[in-house]
């Protein structure tokens, strides 16, 4: 773990202020026009799709459709993934190490053109090395700029990713951080892929320097009753040695839209990954299974 030396930067807080602000927003707005959102307190989450057609009913989603619609990142829906994250053969000892992300998504409609979708990342970390720790990570906030109404199929996103230094204990550094993000992908037939990419650089808290690179690459392909996946995470820290900077992960993921009699649909997947590429201390292998719950207009 990095030796932690510097101090907070005030003038770093109210970024966090106005991405909660701006979340709390968007959550109020489509807690009011979703006709199943859920109940007051809940959340919603991570990759759904583009909102139906004007006037067309949420009966009218088949389990396929909605199974496209759960691959698009920046979707006009609100959504609720609950990720598990089993990492093995992680430190000195080979161990292992689990990551839940909590990782709401919520759209904002800024007008008929443009929509803006917020992506939060809350990580519950439960690791065992360097130091045997438990509790919450770093909150990673991702906000699309994106069409309202994509052409061709084409969807694309930009916007800023900022990192806020919640971590509890030695569950990481405690660093400001923000960068750019972008989006682009393409939905075609029973295919839906892509990628999304940010960097982020630190700027205020304690610990060294960060500067960190994720590219989420990701191809899906959508049979009727159920679909196949990869999207691994590659990341890079441009602040380690050459020979530890990168992780390469490949793997395979195989999921299903489930339409219970009541309540919203889900989306449920589970997959491997191999990190063919990775730290010294790093996991070898990752398995990640993810239940995400989708409500629609």
């Amino acid at each position: 773990m990095r030796k932690q030396t510097q101090q907070y930067k005030l003038s770093a807080r109210p970024l966090l202020l106005i991405a909660l602000l701006g979340g709390f927003s968007a959550f109020a707005h489509d807690a009011a026009t979703h006709t199943n959102a859920p109940p007051a307190g809940a959340q919603n989450t991570s990759s759904a799709a583009h909102a139906n057609p004007a006037g067309k009913p949420a009966a009218a989603h088949d389990a396929a459709e909605l199974a496209k619609k759960t691959q698009n990142p920046v979707a006009n829906m609100i959504s609720l993934p609950v990720q598990f994250n089993f990492n093995q053969n992680v430190g000195p000892k080979s161990d292992s190490q689990t990551i839940i992300n909590v990782q709401p998504v919520i759209p904002q409609e800024l007008n008929e053109d443009w929509n803006w979708i917020h992506r939060t990342i809350v990580p519950i970390i439960d690791q065992p090395a360097p130091v045997n720790d438990s509790g919450i990570g770093n909150i990673l906030y991702e906000g699309f700029l994106t069409p309202a109404n994509p052409k061709n199929g084409l969807i694309w996103g930009v916007g800023p990713v900022l990192s806020f230094p919640t971590v509890t204990a030695d569950l990481g550094n405690k660093k400001w951080s923000a960068g750019p993000a972008g989006l682009l992908m393409k939905m075609e037939g029973p295919w839906v892929y892509g990628a999304l990419a940010y960097n982020m650089w630190s700027y205020g808290g304690t610990g060294e320097n960060q500067n960190n690179m994720l590219i989420n690459y990701f191809c899906n392909y959508n049979f009727k009753e159920f679909y196949l996946s990869t999207a691994p995470n590659v990341t890079a820290d441009w602040e380690a040695d050459s020979d530890q900077q990168w992780t390469v992960p490949v793997g395979l993921t195989i999921g299903k839209v489930f339409k219970p009699k009541s309540g919203p649909p889900v989306n449920i997947k589970i997959g491997g990954y191999y990190n063919v590429v990775h730290p010294d201390q790093g996991a070898e292998w990752q398995l990640q299974c993810q239940v995400q719950f989708l409500f629609l207009k």
